[in-house]
């Protein structure tokens, strides 16, 4: 990662369309089939603790959920993901990004031309700031990563979006189910649940 340390001689703030992030996409897309296998696996559950009869009664409850979350709702599907995890609507788009393009003119007194995208988690630079900041040159552009404000000592960094939190959350749900199905958290769980009803009694 190189290093560029000057001072602020051109600003300029303006925001453009955002990328997609992947990551949240990924997330998405497990969540839609985190919806189609959690009522199977509540039906094993329900059969297996109460019998057939009493879990026919949650396949007729089965039918309409996968009714009303058939292809033709699926947009409803999507809004009611998007109302419990608001980050996934960046799944389609980020929005619009704030951009600061500025000139960093350096002490060999040479100008660099810097890019630095997103939010900023401390104060934005402005004229004449000397900053020291960390990043990569690319097609002539030195592009921020993070940085600081020798002015002000404030930190100069895009707010992080915590996308491999959610997904790291929603593998590990996902899993869960498909094990759970699989039969391979059998004896965990009803190994539990009979202790649990074992001692209530």
């Amino acid at each position: 990662m190189a290093t560029l340390n000057g001072q602020v001689t051109h600003l300029l703030i303006y925001e453009e369309e955002g990328g997609r992030d992947w990551v949240l996409s990924i997330s998405k897309l497990l969540w839609y089939l985190i919806c189609l296998i959690f009522p199977f696996s509540l039906f094993r559950f329900l059969r297996d603790i109460f019998g057939l009869w009493q879990s026919m009664i949650v396949l007729l409850v089965l039918a309409m959920l996968v009714r009303f979350f058939g292809p033709s709702n699926l947009v409803y599907l999507d809004e009611l993901l998007c109302r419990l995890f608001p980050s996934l609507r960046s799944a389609v788009r980020l929005g619009r990004v704030r951009v600061y393009d500025f000139r960093l003119r350096t002490p060999e007194n040479r100008e660099v031309a810097c890019i630095l995208k997103g939010d900023l988690s401390g104060a934005a630079p402005i004229l004449g700031d000397v900053l020291t900041l960390e990043g990569h040159n690319r097609w002539g552009t030195f592009w921020v990563q993070r940085g600081v404000n020798e002015r002000t000592g404030s930190l100069l960094a895009p707010r992080s979006i915590r996308s491999w939190w959610l997904l790291i959350i929603t593998a590990g749900l996902l899993g869960f189910f498909l094990a759970y199905l699989s039969g391979a958290l059998d004896a965990l769980i009803y190994g539990w649940l009979e202790g649990f009803f074992e001692s209530q009694t």
